[in-house]
């Protein structure tokens, strides 16, 4: 095991949990009362800035939490840039 993964597992033990994914609105940093384009510009942002292929220097621990939270930013981007599924989320 390597020092860089034995530190992001240190640090994870810490926090007792993943990063806080929870909250679609809260992932892509918008508000509820975002419009379709505000939410393409924000998944957009929080994809590139969180895309592993962007961290090639990071260890794969690093890749592997920024993984994660790409697939959290694909999934936020799913449900609120559709209409019904939107509106479903919302009554959840």
């Amino acid at each position: 095991m390597s020092v860089c993964h034995l530190l992001i597992e240190a640090k994870r033990k810490l926090q007792r949990k993943k990063p806080k994914l929870g909250n679609y609105y809260e992932i892509l940093n918008v508000s509820r009362l975002a419009t379709t384009e505000e939410i393409r510009k924000a998944s957009h942002k929080q994809a590139l800035k969180h895309h592993p292929d962007k961290h090639p220097s990071a260890c794969e621990a690093e890749r592997e939490e920024q993984g994660y939270i790409f697939r959290a930013i694909r999934a936020a981007y799913t449900v609120l840039s559709n209409p019904n599924l939107r509106e479903r989320y919302g009554k959840v």
